[in-house]
């Protein structure tokens, strides 16, 4: 009897496994597992990645008190209020905690984070269904990929491609010259999918990292990677030899005819036209607006005086923190000079005062240029608020002023380089004239305008310095300073052994 309960029970599992074995065979498991798991995962660590960050923040509001309290109306920093809006405004709180108090200590800050995950589920479940989309292409392009795959990237119509995980021992007849076959464009497809696939979950793990990850999210970067596949097939139609555009035009050329098989440049051509989201239409547009004559013209004169300065011009920022704060969506000097210290320091792995030194040192920089910048921290001006020390502080020595005048009012090769493009020439005042003058010129006239005696200096400069300092992104950054420095206390200010300022 026992025998023969096992044997139906064998049997029922048989029953039911076998219908689910054959659909995973006939629908390519692999693929659809790969096409539910991508969105789910990047679900799912989006969640997690709340509740680790709504602890960091709690841990910042106890470590650093005076932030909650701050300026003479003791409200909350604004900077700390945009980090708590961030991750807790959507959550719905009965009879109980107030968004804008402080975060709960012990049980309450628990109950809190059950709450963001219960709640979170629902969330999940329509951001999951935004997804349907993305699931349907990735699984369609995978499909796509294996076959280019099984046949060697020459046909996806071998006799084989529909095989799971093997090779094809039968080789994919090569289409007639001349003619564009289909499994030639599913090959390339697939390949510019594989690029835009990567392209999507890089750019997919960039959102999570700054939490920024919605339903027009998944929308978008699904329309991307149908686009990009599409586009690159497209191209490979009207262009099979992508050298062509570039060779001589002669009496009597012909444009290029498919030869059946794809060459090796599209094989490595078409993943790199998906892997960034517009290549592919960037590319045909690059090819074809100098046959067309109503496209409006840029105006490239100035792209050699424009560059974006690097973060790498801040002391602390190498090749692999610069990649870091990429992922936090700043990628060059003046996003980390606008960049709030607090969400940065949230967001990433930097530590509070690392965060605020960078951006201190980053608006200076952009303010100044970054000539002037490296200039300056060699003479110890690091950042905007050792500046602001340095020529606005009480009791400053007004011959400080006239030292830092050289290099605030100092030409440069880039100032030289836009008037010499722009045909640019600025005029100065002298004895009454009005006459044109050389950059170095002004330069030094401005010099000369603000004044020769210290006095006069002082007063000019600590306008220049007010006015400079006067940027939004630089008072937060002071604001945050201040409370910060109210909650380390008075004995931070100095060693117990080291005379106070008035001491003679």
């Amino acid at each position: 009897m026992e025998g023969a309960g096992a044997a139906s029970d064998i049997a029922t599992y048989g029953y039911l496994l076998g219908p689910l074995l054959y659909a995973w065979d006939q629908i390519n498991g692999w693929a659809l597992l790969i096409a539910i798991l991508t969105p789910a995962l990047i679900i799912f660590s989006r969640q997690e990645i709340r509740v680790k960050r709504v602890r960091q923040i709690y841990d910042f509001e106890h470590t650093f008190g005076s932030i909650l309290e701050s300026g003479k109306d003791r409200r909350i920093n604004p900077s700390l209020e945009f980090v708590r809006s961030k991750y807790l405004s959507d959550i719905d709180f009965e009879n109980g905690w107030d968004p804008r108090s402080p975060l709960p200590i012990g049980q309450p800050l628990a109950e809190l984070l059950i709450k963001i995950r219960r709640q979170g589920l629902r969330r999940d479940l329509r951001l999951f269904l935004s997804a349907i989309g993305l699931i349907l292409i990735v699984y369609v392009g995978f499909v796509a990929l294996m076959a280019a795959v099984r046949c060697g990237f020459h046909n996806a119509t071998c006799t084989c491609a529909t095989i799971a995980f093997s090779p094809c021992p039968a080789a994919a007849a090569p289409a007639e010259e001349g003619t564009l076959s289909y499994g030639n464009l599913i090959v390339i497809g697939a390949l510019a999918f594989a690029g835009a696939y990567v392209g999507a979950v890089r750019n997919f793990l960039r959102n999570l990292a700054v939490y920024d990850l919605s339903s027009f999210t998944f929308l978008k970067y699904s329309c991307e990677v149908l686009a990009a596949s599409v586009f690159a097939m497209i191209a490979f139609a009207a262009l099979p030899n992508p050298f062509w555009l570039f060779e001589p035009l002669s009496d009597g050329a012909q444009a290029p005819q498919h030869a059946g098989q794809i060459s090796s440049v599209w094989i490595a051509l078409a993943p790199i036209l998906g892997l960034t989201p517009r290549s592919a239409t960037q590319f045909l547009y690059t090819k074809t607006r100098n046959l067309i004559s109503w496209f409006k013209s840029e105006d490239d004169r100035f792209e050699k005086v424009t560059h974006i300065t690097p973060m790498d011009v801040i002391d602390g920022i190498d090749f692999a923190t610069r990649f870091r704060l990429e992922d936090c969506g700043i990628y060059d000097v003046q996003n980390l000079a606008a960049a709030n210290p607090i969400m940065l320091h949230i967001e990433s792995p930097f530590g509070i005062y690392q965060c605020i030194d960078w951006v201190a040192q980053a608006q200076l920089c952009h303010i100044l240029g970054v000539e002037k910048f490296l200039m300056m921290r060699e003479l110890n001006i690091r950042t905007i608020f050792d500046l602001e020390r340095a020529i606005d502080s009480k009791g400053e020595p007004d011959e400080v002023d006239t030292l830092y005048a050289g290099i605030l009012f100092a030409a440069t090769n880039n100032l030289r380089a836009i008037a010499e493009i722009g045909n640019g020439h600025p005029m100065i005042i002298e004895d009454g004239k009005v006459s044109v003058a050389s950059i170095d010129d002004f330069c030094i006239w401005a010099r000369k305008v603000i004044g020769t005696s210290p006095e006069q200096t002082t007063k000019c400069i600590e306008h220049v310095m007010r006015w400079i300092g006067d940027d939004l992104h630089v008072r937060r950054r002071r604001l945050i300073w201040n409370d910060i420095s109210d909650s380390l206390g008075p004995r931070a200010v100095r060693l117990m052994d080291v005379k106070p300022e008035d001491t003679p």
